[in-house]
């Protein structure tokens, strides 16, 4: 399993810098980098309540289906470990071919996006 991790990873009076990476749950190795970006330090930085979104870039076709698996992301600072929710899960766009479902598991929220064309093997 994978998850998204979030650090501090410095303070210049000003801003401060935050990482973004992937790490493999099981072993806590680095997996990808995904980005890095600056917040003022006026900000107050994150907190455990904060609201946030994902944007899924929908790879299924109107005849495929795309299953994936979303953990809860954590982020960490100054030691400590915080944990978001699982991400609400919603249709696209009116207009599109595509449909999802969602269904919880012991690894996460499980989604899966059809198209309207999908057609099963076996």
């Amino acid at each position: 399993m994978y998850a998204v991790e979030l650090s501090r990873v410095s303070d210049d009076g000003a801003t401060q810098l935050m990482n973004g990476e992937v790490v493999n749950t099981e072993t806590g190795a680095d997996v990808a980098h995904i980005g890095s970006f600056r917040l003022p330090v006026a900000s107050g930085r994150f907190k455990a309540a904060d609201q946030g979104f994902i944007e899924p870039y929908l790879t299924a076709g109107c005849s495929q289906q795309v299953t994936v698996t979303y953990g809860k992301p954590v982020g960490k600072e100054a030691g400590n470990t915080y944990t978001g929710s699982l991400p609400t899960v919603t249709d696209p766009a009116s207009g599109s071919c595509l449909s999802s479902t969602s269904t919880d598991t012991a690894a996460g929220r499980q989604v899966t996006v059809t198209g309207d064309n999908f057609t099963p093997t076996g």
